[in-house]
């Protein structure tokens, strides 16, 4: 069975989509915490705009998963 994620197609019981789906999930809750601060991680040069140097290290994902 195949499923379709974010652009990305999977399929049921393969080892390696699920490594891209976890790969993927975090990606996307990482980009969800910095745009609820207002960060837009897809704009160009996004990291020299923090207000605090390395706040992206800040995140949930970033202090369980270390980015």
């Amino acid at each position: 069975t195949s499923h379709k994620v974010d652009g990305h197609n999977f399929h049921t019981g393969r080892q390696e989509d699920a490594h891209e789906l976890l790969v993927h999930l975090f990606d996307a809750m990482q980009k969800g915490e910095l745009a609820a601060a207002g960060i837009d991680p897809n704009e160009s040069g996004w990291r020299d705009k923090l207000p605090i140097p390395r706040l992206e290290e800040t995140t949930f994902v970033h202090r369980i998963f270390g980015g």
